[in-house]
């Protein structure tokens, strides 16, 4: 937990869209899942909370093709995803850079 939430704080400093960039809320459609966009100048973040105990496959590619993974609270999801299809584990929180 610790690392996780060094990660974040690091994140969180080193990204103008995460402290003052434009919140919008995204509508996923499924309940229990909360997701917004943070974007500032190029800067574009996609972040989603599944605060159900089970997974979910979400279609956000409205938002782009695909995005990379910069964090995810388990610490194991990384890398590039397609939006289509985006998997999201219970209990999962992931912070995700969007195409610029």
């Amino acid at each position: 937990m610790l690392s996780f939430f060094r990660a974040l704080t690091a994140l969180r400093q080193s990204s103008p869209a995460l402290t003052l960039g434009d919140y919008a809320s995204v509508d996923v459609g499924v309940e229990n899942i909360f997701a917004y966009t943070r974007t500032h100048g190029n800067e574009r973040y996609l972040v989603v909370l599944n605060f159900a105990g089970t997974t979910h496959r979400l279609d956000l590619s409205r938002l782009g093709a695909e995005a990379e993974i910069l964090l995810s609270t388990g610490m194991e999801s990384t890398g590039k995803v397609r939006l289509r299809a985006l998997y999201v584990v219970g209990n999962e929180g992931l912070v995700l850079r969007l195409p610029g």
